[in-house]
């Protein structure tokens, strides 16, 4: 209060004295505070008037090339996008209005490269270029083999020779296991949380602090070829880049920084990579590097992977009607999680409650595998987690079962369900849920592998992922993952791969566990510019987003500042995390104990057993031969999603928090 009181004074004398009062109006004019609630501060003292508000927003605007062009002309950055739509509501509609009510834009940033990328690794377009299967007079062509590029991604990582009978997933099952006993178990367990070690990295990103740079928002529609084409040149410029012997310039209007022998890391969707494809086939028979399309090194973004992955889970538990049949089906469940609205989960869930249901879902399945094994290993005596819990069992006790319920209640490390089906009497309801099991722990594994910056363990997971992207005909998804694996591993240099690969997830808070995917950052970016910082009514104009959406950083800091130096804990919109606990414990005890769904009961059916997904997926990998070129059919010249998929929304940005 004192800095307040003594900076108004100061104010008072010398209108030039005025750090607070300038930080006040930028706070309040990214707040869309009332014009009567700016005007009422400034003439209190503590903020500058509505037309220096404005002044100083313009000049902001004006000057952050300044940014962009400093941090892209190092040539040691990577570029995030990604496409946005908003609607403006016209309460009385007009000739006019009725055509500019919805509008399709681009936005971008620019990502620092860290983790001791130099110029030098990423001088290598000339090499690239001598290696694609687009240049017809390449000296080693290394065209596209899927059958290769699958076996390669199980091979990249092979397992340690270390004691004990699970592999590396395994262990990482084990542990989960035990992190879900700690947080939906007995509470008496709970205090044991604290003796839970992370599970062993396998190839770790160090935690850096992320250092971006937005750029200035683009009218221009990115679902087409042409639109991409267009955003990309406009991004280049923005950041002081390009080809010198072309006739553009950048919006200072320095000369560009000659990049025709360096590649830039280009971060975005799939549905965005799909059109780049396409984009560099039509140009394959240009003349220069730049109009090639010779720099773009495209990175797919992780977080819309694990979007595809949930939107591949729910095709292979829950969108088949008789999938939703037994007691046991993760369609039930969820029914008794979501019992207000388990129809419209079906076909209409967001991902955000995709997420949610699947951590709950096996919960619910991991927690009674934790009961029956415990009955199992008693013979009987102890019928329930909260009795054993009585007896204070060590970590060491609860590390050993974990062990053995990875081993014999989930399909994978101990239990072969090809054949467990020769058996004369079956349960095909436990081999349901063993199965459901899987696939829900490489759901929870690509979670923690990313949110950890284990990048080692998210490419032991492309495999998998991608032989159920085609067995559940997310087919796009399975190429252009497998196109990007071979571009990797087979025609990318050493010191590049490296590069992109510490690159593909970013930490925008410096703290270990606190990683995220760049085009989650984008998605971040987006929600800032038409959502929070977009202004609101009559200030909600397309105008607005453009001047301001280079400045979405600055609104933020300010926004941090304020909380910080006035003491305004608690603001946030993320959603704080529900205590499942004693739901996920009544379910048990009401439903699931009842079905038994991790306990052997001979002669048990089912309505739909559950097929083998990755042998499936990777027969029809297998299928499609070796080496092959880029088909025409192959990609889509329009559409900015992939299989009628929804673009993310705030909710689904705040699976990973920090919103």
């Amino acid at each position: 209060k004192a800095i307040v009181v003594i900076s108004v004074l100061l104010h008072n004398e010398d209108q030039n004295c005025n750090l607070l009062q300038a930080t006040m109006g930028i706070f309040l004019h990214s707040c869309s505070a009332p014009e009567k609630l700016i005007k009422t501060l400034g003439r209190m003292g503590l903020s500058i008037s509505l037309t220096s508000i404005h002044r100083a927003i313009n000049s902001l605007s004006e000057n952050s090339h300044i940014e962009m062009e400093t941090l892209g002309r190092t040539l040691r950055s990577g570029i995030g996008y990604d496409n946005f739509d908003f609607k403006l509501d016209i309460a009385i509609p007009t000739i006019d209005s009725l055509k500019d009510t919805l509008f399709h834009m681009t936005s971008g940033t620019l990502l620092r490269l860290d983790h001791g990328v130099t110029l030098d690794d990423l001088r290598c377009s000339r090499l690239l270029w001598d290696r694609s299967e687009l240049n017809p007079l390449a000296t080693d062509p290394r065209p596209f083999d899927p059958r290769k590029t699958l076996s390669h991604l199980y091979a990249i990582h092979p397992e340690p020779d270390r004691p004990g009978t699970l592999t590396r997933r395994g262990r990482f099952r084990a542990w989960f296991l035990q992190h879900m006993l700690f947080k939906h178990g007995p509470p008496a367990l709970k205090k044991l949380k604290a003796n839970l070690r992370d599970p062993e990295p396998i190839e770790g990103i160090p935690v850096v602090k992320l250092h971006q740079v937005p750029l200035r928002a683009m009218d221009i529609n990115q679902s087409k070829v042409s639109g991409n084409l267009e955003a990309l040149g406009d991004m280049l410029s923005q950041a002081g880049l390009g080809d010198p012997t072309s006739q553009t310039g950048t919006h200072s209007g320095r000369p560009v920084t000659d990049m025709s022998e360096y590649v830039v890391l280009v971060h975005g969707d799939l549905g965005t990579y799909e059109r780049v494809l396409t984009a560099q086939r039509r140009r394959q028979q240009e003349l220069t590097p730049h109009n090639r399309l010779q720099y773009i090194v495209f990175v797919p973004g992780l977080f819309h992977l694990k979007m595809a992955a949930a939107d591949a889970i729910w095709r292979a538990l829950v969108t088949t009607a008789e999938a939703r049949v037994d007691p046991t089906s993760f369609a039930k469940l969820m029914a008794k999680l979501r019992p207000n609205e388990s129809s419209r989960l079906i076909n209409n869930a967001k991902y955000r409650q995709q997420h949610e249901l699947i951590e709950h879902v096996s919960a619910l399945l991991i927690i009674d595998a934790w009961r029956a094994e415990i009955k199992r290993s008693t013979d009987g005596r102890v019928q329930s987690l909260e009795k054993w819990a009585e007896s204070k069992p060590s970590m060491h006790e609860i590390g050993e079962i974990a062990e053995r319920i990875v081993l014999n209640y989930i399909e994978g490390d101990g239990l072969d369900l090809f054949d467990m089906q020769f058996n004369e009497v079956r349960d095909v309801a436990r081999e349901n849920t063993m199965r459901t099991l899987n696939y829900l722990m490489l759901y929870e594994e690509l979670a923690y592998a990313m949110n950890a910056g284990d990048i080692g363990r998210v490419e032991t997971l492309l495999a998998p992922w991608i032989q159920l992207f085609r067995a559940t005909g997310k087919h796009k998804y399975g190429n252009l993952m497998l196109r990007f694996a071979h571009a990797l591993y087979f025609i990318y240099p050493e010191t590049l791969r490296r590069a992109i690969r510490y690159n593909m997830l970013v930490n925008p808070l410096g703290k270990a566990h606190h990683f995220r995917a760049v085009d989650w950052i984008v998605e971040l970016l987006n929600l800032y510019i038409k959502t929070i910082y977009g202004g609101g009514g009559s200030n909600y104009t397309k105008a607005r987003i453009l001047l301001e959406s280079a400045l979405v950083l600055v609104f933020r800091n300010c926004h941090a500042n304020f909380e910080r130096n006035f003491l305004l804990p608690g603001l946030t919109y993320a959603h704080a995390i529900k205590d499942m606990r004693n739901t996920i414990q009544s379910i048990i005890e009401d439903y699931i104990k009842g079905q038994s769904p991790n306990e052997t009961k001979g002669g048990r059916s089912s309505a739909y057993p559950i097929p083998d997904l990755l042998n499936r997926g990777a027969a029809a990998v297998d299928a499609e031969g070796g080496a092959r070129g880029l088909m025409p059919g192959e990609v889509e010249l329009d559409g900015s999603l992939l299989e009628g998929e929804e673009p993310p929304t705030a909710e689904d940005l705040s699976v990973d928090g920090m919103i």
